[in-house]
């Protein structure tokens, strides 16, 4: 079960230009790529087979390069190719401009070590289904395949997620979670789920 607490003043992320998670995910205009998908697997998918892998020092020549604006965002789909951050900015990207209202872009730890989330910190970033917030989809768009079921976070137990963003909220969760409560360092607020399963802070 993914337990989740919106912060207020969330702190900034991503480089070279850093900004609180949710300020990543931009509204792209879909028609000049003919983009007809419509569901968050069949974006996943189209992510998966359109674009592959590169390290950002070998694209952008820097060692970290998050895609800050719609136009960066949208030139992944020229170039065909990012790292982890790139593609699950893309596919938030791509489902807010589809309304889908329930995605997160996601911030974690990826691996099998107990204490990575608090020795290693977030290693991996992807993007959530959060149609059913206690149990949400993973949409990771780093691989080369196709898949019929986007898998369920609790039986994913490589993915120890920190930070989720809406395109109106950030919350943490994990060790995050508890980091920030033990240091108080910003004003924390309860969420509510509602009737249509979409995330809002009370």
């Amino acid at each position: 079960m993914l337990e989740l607490i919106a912060i207020n003043n969330p702190p900034n992320v991503g480089w070279p230009n850093p900004k609180p998670l949710n300020k990543w995910i931009q509204k792209l205009n879909l028609l000049t790529f003919n983009i007809m998908v419509k569901s968050p697997l069949r974006v996943r998918n189209f992510i998966t087979n359109y674009t592959r892998y590169v390290h950002d020092i070998e694209n952008y020549g820097l060692s970290e390069h998050w895609p800050g604006s719609a136009q960066e965002i949208e030139h992944i789909l020229d170039n065909k190719m990012d790292d982890c951050d790139g593609v699950a900015i893309l596919s938030a990207s791509i489902l807010y401009s589809l309304s889908y209202i329930n995605t997160g872009l996601a911030l974690g730890y990826y691996g099998t070590d107990p204490e990575g989330s608090k020795t290693v910190g977030a290693n991996h970033a992807y993007t959530l289904d959060l149609t059913y917030i206690e149990d949400p989809r993973i949409i990771e768009c780093t691989g080369n395949d196709t898949i019929d079921v986007l898998p369920l976070l609790s039986d994913s137990h490589a993915y120890n997620t920190l930070m989720v963003a809406t395109v109106d909220n950030v919350y943490v969760s994990g060790y995050w979670k508890e980091k920030y409560i033990n240091e108080e360092k910003l004003v924390l607020q309860n969420i509510s789920i509602n009737n249509d399963h979409s995330i809002t802070a009370v």
